[in-house]
């Protein structure tokens, strides 16, 4: 998650000194249950970069929360999972993103939130 109007360090190198609005990472859901976590996160955050891990195949409650959230979102992906096995082509999360970064290693999380802040 991250709002708007806040700096760190992550984020200052993520985006170029001309960038209005710097989006900081700063929330940590309270719980397993991605229907409580989106609810926490409504009306205090102004998007989401998501890794699901494992989950981004297998969770259509993570694909609900993030629709009922209703949050730009981007899905990150360490790894390109379109070149292994072919369970892992399928993502619930991303039919709930606008953006998927995959097989960037962690440059991935810092082209996530340059999208979210340039889409915004």
């Amino acid at each position: 998650m991250y709002s708007t109007g806040q700096t760190s360090t992550f984020s200052d190198s993520a985006n170029p000194p001309s960038t209005a609005h710097k989006p900081t990472p700063r929330w940590k859901p309270s719980s397993a249950d991605p229907q409580r976590n989106s609810t926490e996160a409504y009306g205090k955050f102004d998007g989401i970069v998501i890794n699901p891990a494992a989950y981004t195949h297998t969770s259509v409650a993570i694909l609900d929360a993030l629709k009922a959230v209703a949050l730009p979102a981007v899905e990150v992906h360490l790894s390109d999972v379109d070149a292994r096995e072919p369970f892992r082509h399928l993502s619930y999360a991303g039919m709930a993103c606008q953006k998927t970064f995959k097989g960037l290693g962690f440059e991935g999380y810092r082209a996530a939130l340059r999208y979210l802040t340039s889409a915004n």
